[in-house]
Protein backbone atom coordinates (compact mmCIF):
# COMPACT_ATOMS: atom_id res chain seq x y z
CA UNK A 1 0.00 0.00 0.00
CA UNK A 2 1.59 3.30 -1.03
CA UNK A 3 0.87 6.25 0.57
CA UNK A 4 0.88 9.99 -0.70
CA UNK A 5 2.28 13.24 0.34
CA UNK A 6 -1.32 14.58 0.60
CA UNK A 7 -2.03 12.38 3.27
CA UNK A 8 1.22 12.34 5.09
CA UNK A 9 2.60 15.61 4.61
CA UNK A 10 -0.62 17.30 6.57
CA UNK A 11 -0.66 14.72 9.20
CA UNK A 12 3.01 15.96 9.87
CA UNK A 13 2.44 19.11 9.97
CA UNK A 14 -0.58 18.84 12.53
CA UNK A 15 1.49 17.03 15.00
CA UNK A 16 4.32 19.24 14.70
CA UNK A 17 1.80 22.71 15.38
CA UNK A 18 0.46 20.18 18.28
CA UNK A 19 4.13 20.08 20.01
CA UNK A 20 4.46 23.60 19.45
CA UNK A 21 1.34 24.73 20.90
CA UNK A 22 1.87 22.46 24.05
CA UNK A 23 5.27 23.91 24.93
CA UNK A 24 3.24 27.22 25.14
CA UNK A 25 0.73 26.81 27.29
CA UNK A 26 2.26 24.14 29.63
CA UNK A 27 4.84 25.41 32.45
CA UNK A 28 7.34 23.27 33.36
CA UNK A 29 6.79 21.81 37.19
CA UNK A 30 10.23 22.99 38.10
CA UNK A 31 9.80 26.39 37.53
CA UNK A 32 7.38 28.92 38.91
CA UNK A 33 6.39 32.00 37.36
CA UNK A 34 6.45 35.73 38.66
CA UNK A 35 9.66 37.44 40.77
CA UNK A 36 11.72 37.11 44.05
CA UNK A 37 10.74 39.44 46.94
CA UNK A 38 13.17 41.65 48.52
CA UNK A 39 14.36 42.65 51.93
CA UNK A 40 14.57 46.77 53.33
CA UNK A 41 16.26 47.00 56.61
CA UNK A 42 17.48 49.60 58.57
CA UNK A 43 18.28 50.71 62.44
CA UNK A 44 16.76 54.38 63.93
CA UNK A 45 18.61 56.43 65.85
CA UNK A 46 17.85 60.11 66.77
CA UNK A 47 17.96 62.58 69.60
CA UNK A 48 15.73 63.32 72.22
CA UNK A 49 12.59 61.09 70.92
CA UNK A 50 11.70 60.07 74.70
CA UNK A 51 11.06 56.22 73.53
CA UNK A 52 14.73 55.57 72.91
CA UNK A 53 16.26 52.87 74.50
CA UNK A 54 18.84 54.69 76.13
CA UNK A 55 16.59 57.94 77.40
CA UNK A 56 17.81 60.93 77.08
CA UNK A 57 17.68 63.10 80.25
CA UNK A 58 19.14 66.58 81.49
CA UNK A 59 21.66 65.85 84.01
CA UNK A 60 22.53 68.11 86.65
CA UNK A 61 25.35 69.63 84.95
CA UNK A 62 23.77 70.85 81.47
CA UNK A 63 22.15 74.06 82.50
CA UNK A 64 18.68 74.44 80.18
CA UNK A 65 20.30 76.67 77.47
CA UNK A 66 22.46 74.28 76.55
CA UNK A 67 20.00 71.38 76.54
CA UNK A 68 19.26 71.77 72.32
CA UNK A 69 22.96 71.07 71.80
CA UNK A 70 23.32 68.36 74.21
CA UNK A 71 20.22 66.74 72.43
CA UNK A 72 21.61 67.40 68.90
CA UNK A 73 25.13 65.48 70.23
CA UNK A 74 22.98 62.28 72.44
CA UNK A 75 21.79 60.29 69.36
CA UNK A 76 20.34 56.74 70.71
CA UNK A 77 18.86 53.82 69.16
CA UNK A 78 14.98 54.50 68.97
CA UNK A 79 12.90 52.00 70.61
CA UNK A 80 9.29 51.22 69.81
CA UNK A 81 8.86 53.89 66.56
CA UNK A 82 6.43 53.34 63.89
CA UNK A 83 8.58 52.86 60.20
CA UNK A 84 6.09 53.48 57.26
CA UNK A 85 7.45 52.16 53.60
CA UNK A 86 5.94 53.99 50.73
CA UNK A 87 6.49 53.81 46.94
CA UNK A 88 4.89 56.86 45.00
CA UNK A 89 1.90 57.90 47.33
CA UNK A 90 1.17 54.68 48.16
CA UNK A 91 2.26 53.13 51.40
CA UNK A 92 3.29 49.54 51.15
CA UNK A 93 4.00 48.44 54.85
CA UNK A 94 4.13 49.48 58.45
CA UNK A 95 6.69 48.15 61.47
CA UNK A 96 7.90 48.79 64.68
CA UNK A 97 11.76 48.84 65.68
CA UNK A 98 12.47 46.56 68.02
CA UNK A 99 14.77 47.93 71.60
CA UNK A 100 18.26 48.11 69.58
CA UNK A 101 16.32 50.33 66.84
CA UNK A 102 16.22 47.46 63.84
CA UNK A 103 13.28 47.50 61.45
CA UNK A 104 13.13 44.90 58.60
CA UNK A 105 10.30 44.91 55.65
CA UNK A 106 9.95 41.42 53.54
CA UNK A 107 8.65 40.54 50.59
CA UNK A 108 9.50 44.00 49.16
CA UNK A 109 8.43 44.19 45.14
CA UNK A 110 11.36 45.35 43.07
CA UNK A 111 11.29 49.26 42.44
CA UNK A 112 13.52 52.22 43.20
CA UNK A 113 13.14 54.88 45.32
CA UNK A 114 11.61 53.45 48.59
CA UNK A 115 11.00 55.98 51.22
CA UNK A 116 11.39 54.79 54.92
CA UNK A 117 10.19 57.34 57.22
CA UNK A 118 9.73 57.10 60.88
CA UNK A 119 8.04 58.89 63.40
CA UNK A 120 7.83 59.71 66.75
CA UNK A 121 5.03 59.22 68.85
CA UNK A 122 5.46 62.20 71.24
CA UNK A 123 5.14 65.23 68.11
CA UNK A 124 1.64 66.22 67.82
CA UNK A 125 2.03 67.06 64.17
CA UNK A 126 3.13 63.92 62.50
CA UNK A 127 6.36 65.36 61.03
CA UNK A 128 8.69 62.97 60.36
CA UNK A 129 11.40 61.82 63.12
CA UNK A 130 13.90 60.03 60.65
CA UNK A 131 13.43 59.77 56.84
CA UNK A 132 15.43 57.76 53.83
CA UNK A 133 15.52 56.56 50.63
CA UNK A 134 15.94 52.95 49.17
CA UNK A 135 17.35 53.95 45.82
CA UNK A 136 16.92 50.35 44.37
CA UNK A 137 15.82 47.33 45.32
CA UNK A 138 16.63 44.61 42.79
CA UNK A 139 14.21 41.19 42.68
CA UNK A 140 15.87 38.78 45.68
CA UNK A 141 18.06 41.87 46.91
CA UNK A 142 18.27 43.31 50.51
CA UNK A 143 19.05 47.34 51.23
CA UNK A 144 20.06 48.70 54.10
CA UNK A 145 19.43 52.15 55.12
Amino acid sequence: MKLSTKIILPIILISALLILLNGCFGIPADESPGYTPGTITGIIAAPCCPTSAEPVSETCCIAPEYWCFYCQKTWSLQDGIEVVLTYGEDEVATTTTNNKGEFTFTDVSPGKNYVITAYCPDFDDNRPLVKDVALELIEGGSFDT
